[in-house]
């Protein structure tokens, strides 16, 4: 899933991997990778997301087996995927709107991963695809988030939010 997400990001008009050369986008980690660059963009993503200073789970899954029909045997999966959405307005100086501005566009990252998660683009599977004509991405959308908004060289805002899915596997 996790792999599936960040491709699936990355292949969004406006959406990057750190490694392109494309200025002005918006980049996409995968997890860990956050940690290389000494500096940020303004804008990026956060795919499994493990926290800051104190490491937590980036996600998790559990499974159960369910019988749809006699010698069928599926597995569901619920799982959580964690993410962050940071931007950063980069600017010493506020204004009144600096606030609202970069809240909005994170809220926005927030919304694009939501759409992708849903569908919209470019497809519902994130990774799940049919085994023996079981396996099927139920339903993932964001579920929850927080929102962290603090000064440093300018405003920043920080939305850990997570995404929840069900799949047949």
């Amino acid at each position: 899933m996790y792999a599936a997400l960040v491709d699936a990001m990355r292949a969004v008009t406006g959406y990057r991997g750190p490694d392109e050369a494309t200025s002005g986008e918006i980049t996409v980690y995968d997890g860990p990778e956050v940690d290389i660059p000494e500096e940020h963009p303004r804008r990026y993503l956060v795919i499994g997301y493990s926290g800051d200073d104190q490491p937590e789970s980036p996600g998790g899954a559990g499974q159960s087996v369910i019988a749809l029909a006699a010698g069928t045997r599926p597995s569901e999966e619920n799982g959580t995927l964690r993410c962050l959405a940071v931007c950063q307005s980069g600017e010493a100086s506020l204004t009144a709107d600096t606030a609202r501005t970069v809240r909005g566009e994170a809220y926005a990252l927030v919304a694009a991963v939501d759409a992708v998660c849903r569908g919209v683009s470019p497809g519902p599977t994130l990774g799940i695809s049919p085994v023996d004509g079981h396996g099927q991405l139920l339903w993932a959308l964001v579920t929850d988030h927080s929102v962290d908004q603090f000064q440093a060289d300018g405003l920043v805002c920080w939305i850990d939010f997570t995404i929840t899915y069900k799949a047949r596997i």
